[in-house]
């Protein structure tokens, strides 16, 4: 969350700046939260004021499927998820990722390849939005047509990894047209996976949810 801070005044010290708890940048939690602002003049008299920040929930009901591939170079990123608004059994949906680089070495009659994947163990949050400018071409039209979902998951077998996925669903055909964005981080927080870009085949395909 982005906030001016409150300016002050003082008919001795002059114009100053409060400080503010929590300060600006920090994320809020879904609800009301107290800001508290505090300045001080030069013998450290206190004056203290307060305002509320109210954060939202944005998440609108949805599923959403994607299954294609992402190139870059040589270097292939295969992907397959569906996923869908929170259900009882917070069962929210499943993700892979398949890397696939078929990059040639110095030598060319020696072939390099890395078949790296991922594989999530659990989704952990999902929001649905719509996006007024994107026009997928089937009627009716969802209620969404992006995506943004993240939990955990093994990578080569590993566990300890964690996964954001970032999806769009423009129409058809998906090629050439939609986009994903794949960042896959190690349990130290390092990149080791991360692909984004139009889908050079396949599609992300959004339901409409009716209630």
């Amino acid at each position: 969350m982005t906030y001016v801070s409150p300016a002050t005044h003082d008919a001795v010290d002059g114009s100053g700046v409060a400080r503010c708890v929590p300060s600006a940048g920090t994320t809020f939690l879904i609800g009301t939260t107290i800001v508290i602002c505090t300045a001080l003049d030069a013998a450290a008299n206190p004056a203290t004021g307060t305002f509320n920040v109210t954060v939202g929930d944005v998440t609108r009901p949805g599923e959403m499927s994607g299954n294609g591939f992402v190139s870059n170079d040589d270097v292939r990123y295969h992907f397959n998820f569906h996923v869908k608004e929170r259900t009882p059994d917070n069962e929210r949906g499943s993700f892979q990722l398949r890397v696939e680089d078929h990059r040639r070495g110095f030598n060319v009659s020696r072939r390099r390849e890395r078949n790296d994947r991922f594989v999530a163990r659990v989704v952990t949050f999902v929001a649905f939005s719509d996006d007024p400018t994107f026009r997928p071409g089937r009627r009716p039209k969802p209620n969404v047509d992006t995506v943004v979902f993240f939990g955990q998951g093994e990578w080569n077998g590993n566990t300890g990894y964690s996964f954001r996925v970032f999806a769009m669903d423009q129409g058809e055909p998906g090629r050439h047209r939609e986009s994903v964005e794949v960042t896959i981080w190690d349990p130290a927080g390092n990149v080791v996976g991360d692909v984004s870009g139009e889908l050079d085949g396949g599609n992300v395909q959004s339901k409409r949810i009716r209630h």
